[in-house]
């Protein structure tokens, strides 16, 4: 079985100047975890999802670092310390979305869909054909086959 077989074709997305208001009223509405954020050409740039939200509300926490030499080492590195103070911070999807965005093919297998979902700990993905957002499959998507 192929991803187009369960794939959904009537994607909600929403484009890089969303508020985070906007996409959190989007995605209750729409019962989703995740949007795909797509330029004016459908193409996706970035993915907000639930987590980015939740992340949003809570407090934020001091980064994990340690003196070397008079020098202070970030541990999780200082790129991933200014990521998430700008989703903190962020008031635009644009601002929080996470930009390397895993993607799977039409016709790419349910097998292959179902081992980067568990390897990315993701609950969907979005689907693409040369580089054009064209459907979306969640991890529910998947269980539905296993009742057929």
């Amino acid at each position: 079985m192929k991803v187009k077989d369960i794939m959904s074709t009537d994607v909600v997305s929403v484009g890089r100047d969303t508020t985070i208001e906007e996409v959190a009223r989007i995605l209750v509405h729409n019962g989703m975890t995740s949007a795909p954020v797509v330029d004016e050409h459908n193409q996706i740039i970035g993915i907000v999802s639930e987590k980015d939200l939740i992340y949003k509300d809570i407090d934020p926490s001091v980064p994990s670092a340690t003196e070397y030499l008079g020098g202070i080492i970030f541990l999780n590195g200082l790129e991933h310390y200014h990521e998430a103070l700008k989703k903190l911070t962020a008031t635009r999807v644009e601002q929080m979305m996470t930009r390397e965005v895993i993607t799977v093919k039409p016709d790419d297998t349910i097998k292959e869909l179902g081992r980067m979902l568990v390897d990315a700990g993701i609950n969907s993905i979005p689907v693409t054909e040369k580089g054009k957002l064209v459907g979306i499959v969640s991890s529910t998507d998947i269980v539905k086959t296993l009742l057929q």
